[in-house]
Parts: structure tokens; C-alpha cells; sequence
């Protein structure tokens, strides 16, 4: 168990980051795709913020605490489109490799299980519209 919560942590913390970052450039992005990306961005920490909810609950029901710290480093040049849609594919990726490593530790908990490919595959999905918009 305390591996499955060690994971769970992961999972939570990269989450609590998105959340901030994305909200970060939700704001500083500028130029002609301010409004699509700003949208965008938004829609990314609120998904962000529903993962960490439903994350966090469950390490709470198997009785941990959920351990939340945001990376220190949000900063990208204000305005720079590519350079915050480049760092949320990064991160994404991160965030597809945490929960891919976190699936096979719930074992027999068939609903940790669930919850754990449900935010997988939304984080995959972020991975293959990121790596559209960047035409990667």
C-alpha cells in the first residue's frame, strides 16, 4: 500500500503544477491565438484540478494524506505561445508515464484501477491534441 500511495503522491502533486502553470499561461499568453490558447489553457487546469480532486480523495480513502507541492519553476516568457504549449507536452507526457506507472500498483482495487485509466487516457488525449497544435 504505501508504494500505491507513494504513486498516488506523484500523480497528485504533477496534478496541483498543472493546475497552476496552466492557470499561469491561461494569462500570459497573448497574440493572434490568445483566445483559442487562453481557452485552452483553462480547460487543461480545470481538467487538471478534477484530477487531483479524485485523486487526492482516494488517498484518503486508503487512508494516507495527500502530500501537495507545486514544481518551483512556472515561469515562461510572457506571450511565447510555443514555448507554453512545448512545456504542457512535456508535462503531459509526465503526467501519462506517472499514471501508467501508478496503474499496475492497484492491483486488486478495481476501482483505483478504473480511476487511474480514466485520467490516463484523458492525459493521453491532452499528449495527441498538444502534439497536434505543435504538428510533432
Amino acid at each position: 500500500m504505501d508504494d500505491t500511495l507513494k504513486a498516488l503522491n506523484e500523480c497528485y502533486r504533477h496534478e496541483q503544477t498543472m493546475i497552476v502553470r496552466y492557470v499561469n499561461y491561461a494569462v500570459m499568453v497573448g497574440g493572434i491565438d490568445r483566445l483559442h490558447l487562453n481557452e485552452l489553457f483553462l480547460k487543461s487546469a480545470t481538467d487538471s484540478m478534477g484530477h487531483a480532486g479524485k485523486v487526492g480523495a482516494k488517498i484518503v480513502a486508503l487512508g494516507g494524506v495527500p502530500q501537495g507541492k507545486v514544481a518551483e519553476d512556472l515561469s515562461i516568457v510572457p506571450g511565447d505561445a510555443l514555448k507554453m504549449l512545448e512545456q504542457a507536452l512535456k508535462d503531459e507526457e509526465a503526467a501519462v508515464k506517472l499514471y501508467d506507472l501508478a496503474i499496475p500498483l492497484a492491483k486488486k482495487d478495481l476501482a483505483l484501477r478504473e480511476l487511474l485509466v480514466h485520467i490516463l487516457k484523458d492525459e493521453q488525449e491532452g499528449v495527441d491534441e498538444l502534439k497536434m497544435l505543435l504538428k510533432k
